[in-house]
C-alpha cells in the first residue's frame, strides 16, 4: 500500500511487531481485521497491518508496534484511528502530506524515538509532520525533527493539533485533549507546535458544518522540549493547555498566545521567561507572519481588540507577562477572582470550578448537620458576608446591611453613627459589625412585616465590655404605635427586644403585656462566659400562649429560661433597629446602645419549634464558631443556590452566576443571557460533568461576508473549569429548551434540544445528531 499518493500504514486491530523496513518501493498489502485473508509475502517485512476498511478500529484491544521502519514519499506514513499503538524507532522522510495522521477516535497511543525530515511538502496550512486530529491521551516524546536537506519552500510544522470541523456531515465528537508532548527536539521548522491550527477557518471555502470557525484543543501538555532555528515555537489558539519548561534557541517568537475570536483563557504557563511570551489579538500583531496563518483572519475581522480577553494561569506566582494592548488581560489561578467568589479551591488544582462546588455541597451534606437556616417565616436575615461599607482612613464604615430574606435592609446615613466592619474576628475567621456602645446603630425602615406579637429573634454576638448589673444593650429592638389589640391604644416603641448585659445576667428577652407592662426573662450564663467571645442569643415571644423564652448558646452549652404573661400584639411598626433601643416606650429616639460585635441576625414571624431552634443554632455554630476544616464563612454564600427543604444545588441559578465570570462576548454583547442549561457527562474522557447552555439572543456575527447569515443561535458546551469545549446546534431559530440524559443508550449523555418554533427536536451526541418529535416543553 505505500505507494506515492497513498498511505503506508492504516492501523487495524492486529497484535504484531513490525521490525524492519518499508518504503514506496514495497508492494500493497491487504489483510482483514481478523487476518482471515491471505496476503503476499514481502521479506523482510514480517507482518502488515492493513485492515479491509482502511481504518484502525476504535475498539482495538490488542497492542500494535511499528518499529525500525523507513517510511518515505507517501501521502502519509502512518494513519491512526484507534488505540494501543506504539510507533517507535522509525524514520519518516519526504512524505507529501505529512509523516503521521492521528485521526478520529485515535487515542492512548505512544509515538517516541522517531526521526522526521522534509515531510509535508504538499501545502496545507494546518498539517505538519505529526497531525493530531481529535487525538487524545497520546504521548509524543523523544522524537527528533531534523533539519531539511533542501531549501524549505513549503509550509512546515512539527506537530499540529486541530478538530476536523466536518466530513461526511459529522462534526468530530472530540477535540484533541489530554495529550503530552515532551522531550522532543525540533529544528528548522516554520512552526514547532501549533494548537488549534484550524481556528478561524471560513466554512464558505472549507468543510465546517458548524459554520462558526471554532477550533478546540484542551488539557494538552507541552513540556521540556527544545526548539532550534524555528520561526514560531509554540502557538496556542485554544483555551485550557499547559506550556512548561521549554527551551528556545534562534526562535523568532518562542510562545504565541493568539486570541483569534473573543477569548483565550485558562492556559497555564510555568517556568518560561515572560519575555518569550507574545500576545496576538489583531492582524497587525502578526502581519510579518500572516502568510503562514491565513485561516485565522477569515472569520474574525470585525472583532476589535478591546472586546477580547487573555487569561493566563501560572503555578509559580506572578509570571510578569507583558501585554500592552487594549484587550482585557488577567493573570490569576482562575477567572473567578472577584471579591464575591463563593467557593474555594477544595480540589487543590489551583482552579475554582464546578468540582469545587460539588465537593463543598457533599461536605455540607455529609459532615455538617445543618448548612442553612430554616426559611419558613424568615422576615429578616442579616449576614456579615453581605455588608456595604464606605472606607475612610483604612476603616470600613457600614452604610448598609442587605437582608438576605429580601424583605428589609438595615442602613445608617449619619457618618458618626456608622458601625465598623471588622474582618477575621469570629472563631471561624469571619467578619462581624462592631458597634461602639456610644451612638452606633443601624436602622430598618418601619413596615408591616414586623406587625404581630409572635417572634423568634436570633443574633450571633460578642460583648466588648460587660455592662454593670443586668445590662441594657440592645441587639434587636422592635416598637409599635399600638400593642393593645383592644382599647385603649398603648404605644410601646420598645415592645420586643433582644438585650445583652452584664456578666451574670446576659441574654434578656423583652416583651410586654397589652397594658404596656414589661415581661422580661434572663437566660443565665454558661460556664466561662466572657467578654470578646462569640455566642448565640435567641428569644421567642408568643402572644397566644404568652410564653417568653431566652436562650444563650455557646460552642458547648445551651442555656434556656422562660416565663409567661406576654400577650401584646404590635401594630403600626414605628421602630426596627439593630444595635440600639429607644429612650422610652413613647419615643423613637435611639438609646441603650450595644457595645460589641454582631455577625448575623435572624428574625422569624413565628415561633420556631425546639427542633428548628436546634437546627438554626447548629447552622450558626458551624458557620461562626467551628471552621469545619478551614472553610471560610464567606463560602456560605453558596446558600443562595441551595434549594429548600432538600438542600440540593439549584444548577440553573448557579450556572447563571458562574457564567458571569466566563468570557462569552459573542453571546453577551448582543444582550444575550443564559435561558436554559443541561448538565451531563457529554464527554466521558473529561473529568466531571459538562454544562450545555442556550441563550436568549443570537450570537453576534462571525464574518464580514455578505453570504453568511449573521443571526443564529447555538448551543455552547463548557467543561467543569469553564472552558468552552464545543459548539453545536447552529440554528436560525431560537432554542427554547435543552435537557441532558442517556437518550440514545450510547456512551455518555446526550443533549436534547427543541426550538421555539418547531414541534420537532434533536438529540445531540457531541457533533452527531438525530431528530425526534412530539416534544412537550415544561
Amino acid at each position: 500500500m505505500p505507494l506515492v499518493g497513498g498511505i503506508a500504514w492504516k492501523i487495524s486491530r492486529l497484535s504484531m511487531d513490525i521490525p524492519h523496513w518499508l518504503s514506496s518501493r514495497c508492494s500493497k498489502y491487504l489483510c482483514s481485521d481478523a487476518c482471515s485473508r491471505s496476503y503476499p509475502s514481502c521479506s523482510p517485512v514480517t507482518y502488515c497491518a492493513i485492515s479491509s476498511d482502511g481504518k484502525q478500529s476504535s475498539t482495538q484491544k490488542h497492542s500494535l508496534t511499528i518499529r525500525n521502519c523507513i517510511l518515505n514519499r507517501n501521502q502519509w506514513g502512518v494513519y491512526l484511528s484507534g488505540k494501543n499503538t506504539t510507533i517507535t524507532l522509525n524514520h519518516f522522510l519526504e512524505n507529501g502530506r505529512g509523516a503521521m495522521y492521528s485521526g478520529s477516535r485515535s487515542g492512548e497511543n505512544v509515538i517516541k524515538y522517531n526521526v522526521y525530515r522534509d515531510n509535508g511538502y504538499v501545502p496545507e496550512e494546518s498539517y505538519a509532520d505529526i497531525v493530531m486530529d481529535t487525538a487524545y491521551k497520546t504521548t509524543i516524546e523523544y522524537n527528533q525533527f531534523i533539519k531539511s536537506q533542501y531549501i524549505p519552500l513549503h509550509f512546515s510544522a512539527a506537530v499540529s493539533f486541530f478538530r476536523n470541523m466536518g466530513e461526511d456531515s459529522n462534526l468530530r465528537e472530540n477535540a484533541p485533549h489530554l495529550n503530552i508532548i515532551q522531550i522532543i527536539n525540533i529544528n528548522d521548522r516554520q512552526i514547532g507546535i501549533h494548537m488549534g491550527a484550524r481556528m478561524g477557518r471560513d466554512y464558505e471555502i472549507y468543510d465546517d458544518i458548524t459554520q462558526e470557525g471554532r477550533d478546540y484543543g484542551y488539557y494538552n501538555i507541552i513540556q521540556s522540549n527544545d526548539f532550534n532555528d524555528v520561526t514560531i515555537g509554540i502557538k496556542i489558539n485554544t483555551s485550557g493547555n499547559t506550556v512548561c519548561s521549554n527551551t528556545f534557541i534562534d526562535v523568532d517568537r518562542p510562545i504565541v498566545l493568539n486570541c483569534v475570536f473573543y477569548s483565550l483563557t485558562e492556559n497555564t504557563i510555568n517556568n518560561q521567561m515572560a519575555s518569550d511570551v507574545y500576545f496576538w489579538a489583531k492582524y497587525l500583531d502578526y502581519i510579518t507572519y500572516a502568510w503562514m496563518f491565513l485561516y485565522q483572519w477569515e472569520r474574525n475581522r470585525h472583532i476589535d481588540e478591546s472586546e477580547k480577553i487573555f487569561h493566563i494561569r501560572t503555578d509559580y506566582g506572578s509570571g510578569g507577562f507583558n501585554y500592552a494592548g487594549t484587550a482585557a488581560f488577567i493573570e490569576s489561578p482562575t477567572l473567578m477572582v472577584e471579591a464575591d467568589a463563593i467557593v474555594a479551591d477544595f480540589g487543590s488544582d489551583k482552579k475554582i470550578n464546578f468540582s469545587d462546588y460539588s465537593k463543598l455541597l457533599d461536605y455540607w451534606q455529609n459532615v455538617a448537620s445543618f448548612n442553612n437556616p430554616v426559611s419558613g417565616g424568615l422576615i429578616l436575615h442579616l449576614d456579615s458576608c453581605d455588608v456595604a461599607v464606605t472606607q475612610s482612613a483604612g476603616i470600613d464604615y457600614v452604610t448598609g446591611w442587605d437582608d438576605l430574606s429580601g424583605n428589609n435592609n438595615a442602613f445608617q446615613v449619619t457618618s458618626n453613627k456608622k458601625p465598623i466592619l471588622t474582618r477575621n474576628v469570629t472563631p471561624a475567621g469571619g467578619a462581624a459589625v462592631k458597634f461602639d456602645g456610644i451612638d452606633d446603630y443601624l436602622e430598618i425602615n418601619p413596615n408591616s412585616s414586623f406587625d404581630r406579637g409572635t417572634f423568634t429573634l436570633l443574633a450571633v454576638y460578642a460583648i466588648d465590655t460587660f455592662a454593670s448589673g443586668s445590662g441594657t444593650g440592645r441587639l434587636i429592638n422592635l416598637g409599635y404605635a399600638d400593642t393593645n389589640p383592644g382599647d385603649p391604644t398603648v404605644m410601646n416603641t420598645g415592645a420586643y427586644a433582644l438585650v445583652t448585659g452584664g456578666a451574670t445576667a446576659e441574654v434578656r428577652a423583652f416583651s410586654c403585656t397589652i397594658n404596656g407592662g414589661g415581661v422580661i426573662v434572663n437566660s443565665g450564663v454558661p460556664a466561662g462566659y466572657a467578654e470578646d467571645k462569640f455566642y448565640i442569643a435567641a428569644a421567642t415571644m408568643d402572644s397566644t400562649s404568652t410564653n417568653v423564652k431566652s436562650y444563650l448558646v455557646s460552642s458547648t452549652d445551651d442555656i434556656t429560661s422562660s416565663t409567661t404573661g406576654a400577650n401584646a400584639i404590635g401594630v403600626g411598626n414605628l421602630v426596627a433597629r439593630i444595635g440600639a433601643g429607644v429612650s422610652s416606650n413613647s419615643s423613637t429616639n435611639p438609646a441603650y446602645y450595644f457595645n460589641g460585635w454582631i455577625a448575623e441576625v435572624l428574625i422569624y414571624n413565628r415561633i420556631l419549634t425546639p427542633q428548628e431552634i436546634s437546627e438554626v443554632s447548629e447552622y450558626l455554630k458551624n458557620k461562626h464558631f467551628d471552621s469545619q476544616g478551614g472553610l471560610d464563612p464567606n463560602l456560605y454564600k453558596l446558600n443562595r443556590f441551595i434549594g429548600s427543604p432538600d438542600r440540593n444545588l439549584d444548577l440553573g441559578s448557579f450556572v447563571s452566576y458562574w457564567l458571569e465570570d466566563i468570557p462569552m462576548n459573542d453571546a453577551y454583547s448582543s444582550g444575550g443571557t443564559p435561558i436554559d442549561i443541561a448538565v451531563g457527562d457529554f464527554y466521558t474522557e473529561l473529568a466531571g460533568d459538562e454544562v450545555a447552555v442556550i441563550w436568549s439572543s443570537p450570537v453576534t456575527k462571525i464574518s464580514e461576508s455578505s453570504t453568511v447569515n449573521n443571526t443564529y443561535y447555538t448551543i455552547i458546551i463548557y467543561d467543569s473549569n469553564g472552558i468552552e469545549i464545543n459548539r453545536l446546534g447552529r440554528s436560525t431559530r431560537k432554542w427554547q429548551a435543552i435537557a441532558a440524559g442517556d437518550f440514545l443508550s450510547n456512551t455518555g449523555d446526550e443533549i436534547a434540544a427543541v426550538s421555539a418554533e418547531s414541534e420537532n427536536g434533536y438529540y445531540f451526541q457531541a457533533g452527531i445528531y438525530e431528530s425526534f418529535s412530539n416534544i412537550i416543553c415544561i
